[in-house]
């Protein structure tokens, strides 16, 4: 698409390159797929860390356009896939070596984009770790994948990974505990209580993207997903009582309808203003944490059958399949 407004973004090809990874069996040109999608995020790397991708690609990559760094959650995603990819095609005679690929990727996360005392995931490596407004206490609970931070732990052979895999276990066990007692949500973006005190709160309103900063919106809503995989594959309590907490709410809060998923709460698990919409975006993720939660096998069917046909857009349509994907059996960790 080379239309005036045609953009995409580093999120978007982590989330590609994984579906294609997972799905190589039913499509005999997926690995020719997989590869220019490799491609395309080396023709565009961060003028940061050239290791990582440049997040918004627009067609004008004009230095007035902008935007030329990273985000955390896409070269993550991308650095997992190609861990599949060495898994499902192997690394030797092919366009890419995908292992030598995936550590790059890995080396300009750790270096770039975690932070350096926290060991929390920075939002890209555009952050400052030491910053007034962004800084490496200043994170995204979305992008807190303990699958990933698991599998880069054992192809690298990194602790570091082990200890931003306890971090932010760590968090998620304050925020529920503190924040969302109730519901167990998480925010789209957590800030330090303060300069002095770095114990995470939810970020205000307005600190990144919007008036729900601080409340479980279209960032969050991917938490269920992401935590609920690891709580899948591996029988960690910790995790797996992190998730079953919110799953059991969303039951509880819809008497079990799926159809009664708003698209966005506050912490108490109150829906937001303008939410009282249906959005597969909110509903699929919630399908995985209810693998793990006994007594929700008809409300992980419920909510499989609600979203496996259901079309939206770009962003909700790739969380959607890649939640199915865990949902039917079909994602798997290198």
């Amino acid at each position: 698409d080379r239309a005036a407004d045609a953009r995409t973004v580093s999120e978007g090809q982590g989330y590609g390159m994984m579906i294609v990874a997972y799905l190589a069996g039913a499509d005999p040109r997926a690995q020719t797929i997989f590869d220019g999608l490799r491609e395309f995020a080396l023709d565009h790397p961060s003028d940061i860390d050239p290791r990582l991708m440049d997040f918004e690609v627009p067609f004008d990559e004009s230095p007035q356009a902008g935007g030329n760094d990273s985000a955390f959650d896409g070269d993550a995603d991308m650095a997992f896939a190609l861990l599949l990819a060495d898994r499902q095609w192997g690394s030797s005679g092919g366009r890419f070596n995908y292992r030598t690929e995936a550590l790059r990727v890995i080396s300009g996360l750790r270096e770039s984009a975690i932070g350096p005392e926290s060991r929390l995931p920075l939002l890209g490596d555009w952050v400052d770790p030491s910053g007034v407004t962004f800084n490496q206490w200043t994170t995204r609970p979305s992008d807190f994948l303990p699958t990933h931070f698991r599998a880069f732990a054992r192809a690298a052979s990194d602790s570091t990974w082990t200890r931003v895999l306890e971090r932010t276990r760590q968090t998620v066990t304050r925020i529920q505990t503190v924040y969302s007692p109730s519901s167990g949500l998480l925010p789209d973006f957590l800030v330090p209580l303060s300069a002095a005190d770095t114990r995470p709160r939810p970020a205000p309103p307005e600190f990144l993207e919007g008036p729900n900063d601080g409340a479980y919106f279209y960032n969050a809503g991917r938490v269920p997903w992401r935590l609920g995989f690891e709580a899948v594959l591996t029988p960690e309590p910790i995790v797996r009582n992190q998730v079953r907490k919110i799953s059991r709410w969303a039951r509880s809060t819809t008497s079990g309808d799926p159809q009664q998923i708003r698209s966005g709460y506050d912490l108490s698990g109150a829906p937001l203003p303008n939410s009282e919409f249906f959005s597969s975006f909110f509903a699929a993720p919630l399908g995985v944490s209810a693998m793990v939660t006994s007594g929700q096998r008809n409300w992980l069917e419920a909510i499989y059958e609600a979203v496996r046909t259901r079309e939206e857009n770009y962003y909700e349509d790739s969380v959607t399949l890649l939640s199915m994907l865990v949902m039917t059996g079909n994602a798997w960790q290198p």
